[in-house]
């Protein structure tokens, strides 16, 4: 998004930031595993996966589910539209390229992660940004063009209404808004988090795997060790436990967090 900003840098601050640029590019090209998948970009079957959803969740606020590639057609002309009425607007035309460059950058990421595979569809906590700053730029055009064209009353009653129209819509579908129901039995696995550190296992060179299986997500199953982390610890397991410590969470399998190998 610097290169926004490229008329104003001299020659020196060009430089940099050619070099910075290429270096980050050339550092996720050679990266092998980490959190980053930059190669996934050349899979066409990712790249049409990304173009659906940040239509259909991203631009039509998730509004219609699936819609046609055809609905590229009007969010194309609003984008394009703005740009040709706005050409003489230096500033409309970097902020608007900048929002623009959040809106598909902060998606991106989630398809370069390395927890797609767990997910496929991006959740809500995966578009929050995107749909943000789609919002502040349709709010963004809609007051310049209100600054130009504020005194005719037709073209502000009509936004008026379907600004009306996506709300109530929105309010209407996603009834569960702002809100997310906890995993069955987190709170009990918490608990017994907690319970199993104040028994200072680390102080005996102990330790226990707590972890929590549930049929909401047969991929995502949490798991934490509970005491020593020196490689010669050794693991309790749910048979040498008191009664009081008892729990469904005490792993009975040897194992332990990966950082305690080394």
């Amino acid at each position: 998004m610097l290169f926004l900003f490229w008329q104003d840098l001299n020659k020196t601050k060009r430089f940099l930031l050619l070099t910075s640029g290429l270096s980050a590019f050339l550092y996720y090209l050679t990266v092998q595993g980490g959190t980053s998948k930059i190669m996934r970009l050349k899979r066409v079957s990712i790249i049409q996966t990304y173009l659906d959803s940040i239509l259909d969740r991203i631009f039509y606020f998730d509004l219609f589910g699936y819609v046609s590639p055809w609905f590229w057609m009007p969010i194309l002309l609003i984008i394009g539209g703005s740009f040709l009425l706005f050409r003489k607007d230096t500033v409309f035309i970097k902020n608007s390229l900048l929002m623009l460059a959040t809106i598909f950058g902060s998606f991106t990421l989630f398809y370069l992660s390395s927890k797609y595979p767990v997910y496929i569809r991006p959740k809500p906590c995966h578009t929050f940004l995107s749909a943000f700053f789609w919002c502040v730029y349709l709010l963004y055009l809609v007051d310049h063009l209100f600054q130009r064209y504020g005194e005719q009353k037709i073209p502000v009653t009509i936004f008026l209404v379907l600004l009306c129209t996506v709300i109530f819509f929105d309010n209407k579908k996603h009834t569960d808004k702002y809100t997310v129901n906890p995993l069955a039995g987190t709170e009990a696995y918490i608990s017994a988090i907690h319970t199993m550190e104040q028994q200072h296992l680390e102080k005996k060179n102990q330790y226990v795997i707590l972890r929590h299986s549930t049929q909401q997500h047969h991929v995502m199953h949490p798991w934490v060790q509970v005491g020593s982390r020196r490689p010669d610890a050794q693991q309790i397991f749910p048979g040498d436990l008191p009664t009081h410590l008892q729990s469904e969470f005490v792993s009975a399998t040897e194992e332990r967090r990966p950082e305690t190998l080394k």
